[in-house]
């Protein structure tokens, strides 16, 4: 028994060392930009999450939220034998080494797995680089007009009496219409090819909405989840921003310029105003920390029926305000800041810096 033991500690010794061996050379690997974007990024992550995709595409419901179900259930119930053990069995002495190199074993895998099939995708050059912009920070003049435009946008949209998409339709109708505002933005920029898709309503929305979560790509499924809780006007530009995770990018601020820009290209009207809405509010945010009498001053030029959708996305948010948001928030703070997005949550608003850079670019030209 003694000697069974020692090969079952050996051969972990041994799985132990292929990881971290195997971490590091993704470690050195990933400090080089140009083989991240050119052989990872832009060939083996497309070719696998194409094909990927068009596996859990044919399935109408998710194979990530099962995995992820299924994760918290195996997760609860080592716990509670841990407790058992402990209870139970307080004579026999518990061999931590053993229990630390098993949770070492798994934890290490897990992000072993992650970087193969997608985190290397946080290394990679990015959009900035595809589009040649300059990535670098807007003047407050820069900020304000940017924020007058976004206004200015988001009003003659909402005046153009944008419905409500009908409960039943919403999932089938929203999808759709990104995939094809997809198509309409691949015509001018070819890297936005987005083929099988894989878009499903989260199977956790009144947890997601509770954890502060709107959208969610899954790695292991390549699905995009939509938490269709969140108010409707909102989950086209949501939806795209998980379809620009899906095509590798990383980022926040990334996936959110993908949508951004996605909107730019689309004839779809609902895209736009979410697009624009979803801006103003971080133009907006950003401006009030520079100078909050001049963002109260945008304020007002926002119409009415915009600042009633904005009282929507208030409410919603008080709704599920509850003790949970605050912890999720900061775990998530701390996996941002571990995936190269040094401002964590305030990462999302990054984007303003590229769509200055995107909108300074095209005065210019």
């Amino acid at each position: 028994m003694q000697v069974n033991s020692n090969f079952k500690y050996r051969n972990k010794l041994i799985l132990l060392f292929c990881l971290l061996l195997s971490l590091l050379i993704i470690y050195i690997y990933t400090k080089k930009h140009d083989w991240v974007e050119n052989v990872y990024s832009r060939f083996w992550y497309p070719q696998f999450a194409t094909h990927l995709r068009k596996i859990t595409g044919l399935l109408n419901w998710s194979i990530g939220d099962l995995f992820y179900g299924l994760a918290i259930v195996f997760f609860i119930c080592w716990l509670l034998k841990i407790i058992f053990r402990c209870l139970t069995q307080r004579h026999q002495q518990i061999d931590v080494f053993k229990l630390f190199l098993n949770v070492l074993l798994t934890a290490l895998m897990i992000s072993f797995l992650f970087q193969l099939i997608w985190g290397i995708n946080y290394h990679r050059k990015g959009i900035a680089w595809q589009l040649n912009l300059q990535d670098e920070k807007y003047t407050t003049v820069e900020l304000s007009n940017l924020t007058d435009g976004l206004i200015n946008k988001a009003n003659v949209y909402k005046a153009m009496n944008i419905g409500e998409i009908q409960h039943d339709q919403k999932s089938t109708v929203i999808f759709s219409d990104a995939v094809q505002s997809f198509k309409e933005a691949a015509q001018s920029y070819s890297f936005l090819q987005y083929k099988n898709p894989s878009i499903k309503a989260s199977a956790f929305g009144d947890i997601a909405s509770k954890a502060g979560i709107s959208g969610y790509y899954n790695p292991l499924s390549g699905e995009a989840q939509i938490n269709m809780n969140v108010p409707y006007f909102l989950l086209p530009f949501i939806t795209c921003h998980e379809i620009a995770h899906q095509l590798g990018y990383a980022k926040e601020k990334e996936a959110n310029f993908v949508a951004y820009l996605v909107a730019q290209e689309s004839t779809n009207k609902q895209l736009k105003y979410a697009a624009y809405l979803e801006m103003v509010l971080y133009a907006n945010r950003n401006l009030f920390v520079i100078d909050s009498v001049l963002a109260k001053k945008k304020i007002k030029q926002i119409s009415p029926a915009v600042k009633k959708d904005i009282e929507v996305i208030i409410a919603y948010n008080q709704q599920y305000k509850n003790e949970m948001e605050p912890i999720v928030s900061t775990i998530y703070e701390w996996f941002l800041k571990g995936n190269q997005q040094p401002k964590g949550m305030m990462s999302y608003d990054e984007v303003l810096q590229l769509m200055v850079a995107y909108h300074r670019k095209k005065i210019m030209q």
